[in-house]
């Protein structure tokens, strides 16, 4: 599948960059998915499926996170069967410390794994890209 013209968010932090590349939904609501990572000496492209109720549940729990009053709090950006899991929790302070996982499960797949930080500031702008993307999906 052609990733060129579909919607996409990304997610620039101290340790991870990542943009995310989706197609539309299926009629189960999988979505075909692409992700462009560049990670402390590695730089590299990983096709997986996603159900669209895993982008709305990050959606949900990344809504909390801009509020801070709810901090600390923990957000997560997982896809049903392999292909990401990205985990950050926003500390009281409005630090957020992260981890990834990219492909994975099975000893015979490849995994990418990690820890990424950045502050609050990049909550609210990365809230608003997930909100486009579910609205064109």
């Amino acid at each position: 599948m052609s990733f060129d013209c579909l919607v996409g968010m990304e997610l620039r932090a101290e340790g991870l960059a990542l943009s995310l590349k989706f197609g539309p939904p299926d009629g189960e609501g999988w979505l075909w998915c692409n992700t462009c990572i560049t990670a402390p000496g590695f730089r590299g492209d990983l096709d997986f499926q996603m159900l669209r109720s895993d982008l709305e549940s990050f959606r949900t729990r990344l809504s909390t996170a801009v509020v801070e009053a709810n901090w600390p709090c923990d957000v997560r950006l997982a896809s049903t069967d392999p292909g990401i899991d990205l985990r950050f929790r926003v500390e009281h302070t409005g630090q957020v410390v992260g981890e990834y996982q990219f492909g994975g499960c099975g000893s015979h797949r490849p995994l990418l794994s990690g820890a990424f930080g950045m502050d609050q500031t990049y909550l609210g702008p990365l809230l608003a890209q997930v909100d486009r993307v579910l609205a064109d999906l």
